[in-house]
């Protein structure tokens, strides 16, 4: 009765997932998003779809837009800087990350990556400050402490040339 629903193909695209056809379950997916761009279900789906299908730069176009959509969402953020960790953009993890930390300062997790991102960057001294941070709120996490070592051993070996 409504053919221009976005969510009519969506459900589709949810059932042909359940059936393990993920090229039906992309067209379905893509109607619902040609029938309201702004759709975020349509989104999320489609983004979980490729990191499943281990398309991570088709994921990470999906997370942008989402971003785009919903950018007072830190989980959202926090997704997108993931996937481009993973992708080796530590930049655009480093943004990514930023922003989720901008809606959520307390986020742990997001603290965690941008530092692994600025060290990847060679942005010592702020991964640095990030760690330390997160060892107030974590003081027992061995790994940011072991983490917190290193950095400031690369610190200072930068600082002795």
């Amino acid at each position: 009765r409504n053919p221009t629903n976005p969510e009519l193909p969506l459900l589709l695209a949810q059932l042909e997932l359940n059936k393990g056809n993920t090229d039906k379950a992309r067209s379905f997916i893509r109607n619902s998003i040609a029938l309201k761009e702004d759709y975020v279900d349509a989104y999320v789906m489609l983004a979980q779809l490729e990191i499943r299908e281990n398309n991570i730069a088709e994921a990470i176009v999906s997370a942008e837009k989402l971003s785009l959509l919903m950018p007072n969402n830190p989980g959202v953020h926090f997704e997108l800087g993931l996937l481009k960790y993973s992708n080796k953009d530590y930049t655009g993890a480093a943004d990514a990350f930023t922003l989720a930390l901008l809606f959520a300062p307390d986020y742990a997790n997001a603290k965690y990556y941008l530092g692994l991102s600025l060290s990847q960057l060679g942005r010592v001294d702020e991964a640095l400050s990030q760690f330390e941070s997160l060892s107030v709120t974590n003081p027992d996490n061995a790994d940011v402490q072991m983490i917190i070592k290193e950095l400031r051993i690369k610190r200072d070996s930068l600082s002795d040339d």
